[in-house]
C-alpha cells in the first residue's frame, strides 16, 4: 500500500474547489505510461475539510489486461490560499471490509478549524475580479453585482436580476438532464454581463486573447469558471449552451471526451429549451436515416474542434460546422432517450466524459463495457433511434 499527501499553490495550479484537486492528482496519476488507469467514480462528501465544507474523493483502478489488479484513491480539499489531497494505492483489488474500512477513514478521519470561505463571495473578491479581467475601458464604470440561488453576476449591464434569474432556471434545466451534487458552500458561478456589445468584444481581446474577428462572431462563452456576454437577447439559446460547458467544467468536472462529446451535451441542453432547435435535429436525424447524411462516428470522434475542423459546406450548400452540431446534439438524445441506452445513460456521460481527448478507444471500451456492443453498433442503435425519436423531450 502506498500512502502520499501533498499540498498545491492556489493561484499556480488554479484551484477554486476541491474537485479542483482531485483533477490535478487525475492527471498525474495518468501520466504514468506504464499502468493503464482508468477512471472508476467521483463523489463529494460533507465535513470539516477545508475552507469549502466538503471534500471531493477521487476512484482510479488499475488493470491487467480486463481485471482490476490495484485501486487508488485521492480525496482533496482546500484552504485559504492552497489545496490539500491525500492518496492511497493498492497493488490489489480491495476486499469489502477493506474498502469500507478505508471510506470510513476518508469521512471521519480529517478536520479543519481554520477560516471558511465565503461562498457568495466578498466585496473585496468581487472588485479584485473587476480590476483583474475586464476591460480597460471599464475600470472607472459602475459595478453592478446581483447574488442569484447559484450564480454571481458582476458587470455594467442593469439587467443583472433579471438575467441571473434566467440562468437559474437554465442551471435546473441542465441539472435535471445531466444530474449533479449540490452540497453546502458551493462557491457562487461568476457570470460577466456587458451592457455594450462592444465592451464583451474588448473582453474576448483583452482577457481571452481573441482576434477581433474571433470576438465579433461570439455571442457568448464559457470559460474556467467564468460566462461572459452582453445583454443583448437574454432568452438567446447561446446562454444556456454555454451555461451547459460552464456546468459541465465547475460542477459536473467532466472536460474530456473531446469537442464532439462536450458539443453534444451542450447542443442538447438547447434543444430541449428551443422547439425550433430541436426541429433541426429531428430533420438531421431523418437525413441520417433516410440518405447516410451524417459523419461516421469514429472520424466524428476524432474531429479536435467542431467549428474549426468542419469547415465549408456541403453539396447542398449547408454550412458543415452548423451540420456537426447538430449531429452532436442528436447523438446525446440518442444516448439519453433510446430503449437500448437510457438506463445507463448517466454512467456513459461521466465514463466519456472523464476520458482524454479524443479518446476513440477509450469510448469503445466504454460501449463494450455499458452494453457490450462496438462502434458500428453504436451507430446503428442511433439510426434506429432517429427512425422515430421520443416527441417531447
Amino acid at each position: 500500500m502506498l500512502l502520499l499527501a501533498w499540498h498545491m499553490d492556489g493561484e499556480e495550479w488554479g484551484i477554486v474547489e476541491p474537485e479542483d484537486v482531485t483533477s490535478v492528482a487525475r492527471s498525474n496519476i495518468e501520466r504514468n505510461p506504464m499502468v493503464d488507469f482508468r477512471f472508476a467514480d467521483r463523489r463529494l462528501l460533507e465535513g470539516p475539510y477545508g475552507a469549502a465544507p466538503y471534500a471531493a474523493l477521487l476512484h482510479m483502478e488499475t488493470y491487467e489486461r480486463t481485471a482490476v489488479s490495484g485501486e487508488t484513491y485521492v480525496i482533496g480539499g482546500i484552504a485559504p490560499q492552497h489545496g490539500w489531497a491525500f492518496q492511497v494505492s493498492t497493488d490489489e483489488r480491495l476486499g469489502d471490509a477493506d474498502r469500507a474500512a478505508l471510506l470510513g477513514f476518508f469521512e471521519e478521519g480529517f478536520a479543519y478549524d481554520g477560516e471558511l470561505r465565503v461562498p457568495e463571495w466578498t466585496e473585496e473578491e468581487v472588485e479584485e475580479r473587476w480590476k483583474r479581467d475586464f476591460p480597460r475601458e471599464l475600470m472607472d464604470a459602475r459595478i453592478r453585482v446581483y447574488r442569484s440561488k447559484h450564480f454571481i453576476v458582476i458587470g455594467d449591464s442593469s439587467g443583472t436580476k433579471k438575467f441571473a434569474k434566467i440562468m437559474d432556471e437554465h442551471y435546473e434545466a441542465i441539472r435535471e438532464v445531466y444530474p449533479f451534487d449540490e452540497v453546502e458552500g458551493r462557491r457562487l458561478l461568476p457570470i460577466f454581463l456587458f451592457r455594450e456589445r462592444e465592451s464583451y468584444i474588448q473582453f474576448c481581446m483583452e482577457y481571452v486573447g481573441q482576434a477581433r474577428e474571433q470576438a465579433e462572431r461570439s455571442g457568448g462563452h464559457a470559460w474556467k469558471d467564468y460566462y461572459a456576454t452582453h445583454y443583448g437577447a437574454p432568452g438567446d439559446t447561446v446562454h444556456i449552451h454555454e451555461a451547459t460547458h460552464q456546468l459541465f467544467a465547475n460542477r459536473l468536472f467532466l472536460g474530456g471526451g473531446g469537442s464532439w462529446f462536450q458539443e453534444s451535451s451542450a447542443v442538447h441542453m438547447e434543444a430541449v429549451y428551443d422547439s425550433a432547435t430541436r426541429r433541426e435535429h429531428i430533420n438531421f436525424g431523418d437525413n441520417a436515416v433516410e440518405d447516410g447524411r451524417f459523419a461516421p462516428f469514429k472520424e466524428f470522434m476524432t474531429r479536435s474542434s467542431l467549428l474549426h475542423a468542419s469547415g465549408g459546406s456541403d453539396g447542398r450548400g449547408q454550412d458543415l460546422a452548423g451540420l456537426a452540431y447538430q449531429q452532436a446534439g442528436t447523438m446525446m438524445e440518442f444516448v439519453l432517450h433510446s430503449e437500448h441506452t437510457k438506463e445507463l445513460a448517466q454512467e456513459y456521460i461521466h465514463a466519456v466524459g472523464s476520458l482524454r481527448r479524443n479518446d476513440v478507444p477509450g469510448v469503445e471500451r466504454v460501449l463494450k463495457r455499458l452494453w457490450n456492443i462496438d462502434m458500428e453498433g453504436f451507430e446503428q442503435w442511433y439510426l434506429e433511434y432517429w427512425e422515430k425519436p421520443v416527441r417531447t423531450l
